[in-house]
């Protein structure tokens, strides 16, 4: 796949009065918080993406897959093309291996860095969601997760849309080049 998602638009029409908010992480910030070798060595890497587990995970639970999964490489580090900013390009749920990499190699180096986003508070924000509040975001520097903070099972009634936008490189140089490869 060579798009990937850039904005969402997240409305909430009716929830609980507390949990489920969303934690949001800046990944331009992560990035720059890792040492210049480090960041050059990461910018020579391409990872797996693939959306199969959360498929998966969406037909036992019930829900519904609206398309059919897909798996793609891309960068791992690649430059907002609004910003011009490097960003960490990551995700503990659909980053799977980094390529060329010894699978305990890259193992290690995807839960170092998906640790770095998620566990640095200081890279993150909390949304609290309350009937009739929206939140927007950028895909492409964020990441988001649900704070699994309910009582007891709820239900949450919310509508999303999200764009689709240009495929991740790792420098704009390269956006329009047909024949790039991460």
């Amino acid at each position: 796949m060579l798009k990937r998602s850039i904005y969402t638009f997240f409305l909430n029409i009716d929830s609980p009065g507390s949990g489920g908010d969303t934690l949001f992480a800046d990944t331009v910030e992560a990035y720059k918080r890792l040492s210049p070798k480090f960041r050059e060595f990461l910018e020579t890497l391409s990872v797996v993406h693939t959306g199969k587990g959360q498929a998966q995970f969406s037909g036992i639970e019930g829900g519904i897959i609206r398309r059919e999964p897909v798996e793609s490489v891309h960068p791992l580090v690649r430059e907002h093309p609004v910003l011009k900013e490097k960003i960490l390009f990551v995700n503990q749920g659909f980053s799977k291996r980094i390529v060329g990499l010894k699978r305990g190699e890259s193992d290690v180096l995807l839960d170092f860095l998906t640790r770095l986003v998620e566990n640095t508070h200081d890279l993150q924000i909390r949304a609290h969601h309350t009937p009739g509040s929206v939140v927007i975001w950028d895909n492409r520097r964020t990441q988001h997760g649900i704070t699994f903070d309910f009582d007891k099972p709820v239900l949450r009634h919310l509508a999303r849309v999200t764009a689709t936008g240009e495929r991740p490189v790792v420098d704009l140089k390269y956006l329009n080049d047909i024949n790039y490869k991460a």
